[in-house]
């Protein structure tokens, strides 16, 4: 993506970079090329912030980390009780 990199170019050598992929893998495969620090996908759960976003199944989460080797964020809805779901699929 023209845009990611360009971004890496701008904030210079110093930075992190991540990119929201939502529920798409597709999404994650290109920011990964064009150079992404992390990726992130979300909402895990409801969310009462954003009620009506789309959800990622935590098969996906455990995709995502056993296909790239960069840090997996997971986002939406994580609480104290269903982190311990979240931390089994290898979300960072």
């Amino acid at each position: 993506d023209g845009g990611l990199v360009a971004a890496r170019a701008a904030l210079g050598p110093k930075r992190i970079l991540g990119v929201s992929c939502y529920n798409e893998m597709p999404r994650a495969e290109q920011a990964v090329a064009a150079g992404a620090d992390y990726i992130a996908f979300g909402a895990v759960f409801a969310s009462p912030t954003k009620p009506d976003t789309v959800r990622v199944d935590h098969a996906l989460l455990a995709q995502a980390r056993a296909r790239f080797g960069i840090p997996v964020a997971a986002i939406g809805g994580i609480t104290l009780s269903n982190a311990p779901q979240v931390i089994a699929t290898g979300a960072d």
